[in-house]
């Protein structure tokens, strides 16, 4: 498969564009094999795997577990040691 991403991020919108963009890839990646199984933290650690393994950048987990689990109009609560959200 080759693809192209056109990606934009808000100045200061407080989120990592990296992080945001790997989570957008693999739900877009979902929605073309209709593989929706794993849980959103699961996604969010893969998308950490990927940046640890692909860009070579050794990330903390927090940015891909908002980009996963984030609501709009709503707090996450993350333990980073645990992995728990609320």
């Amino acid at each position: 498969m080759c693809s192209c991403a056109c990606y934009s991020a808000i100045a200061g919108g407080g989120l990592s564009s990296s992080a945001s963009l790997e989570v957008a890839f693999y739900t877009f990646l979902e929605s073309l094999t209709g593989d929706q199984n794993p849980s959103r933290e699961k996604v969010a650690l893969a998308c950490q795997k990927a940046e640890h393994d692909f860009a070579r950048m050794p990330c903390g987990v927090m940015d891909q577990f908002i980009s996963a689990l984030g609501r709009e109009g709503c707090a996450l609560l993350i333990d980073c040691r645990s992995l728990e959200a609320k």
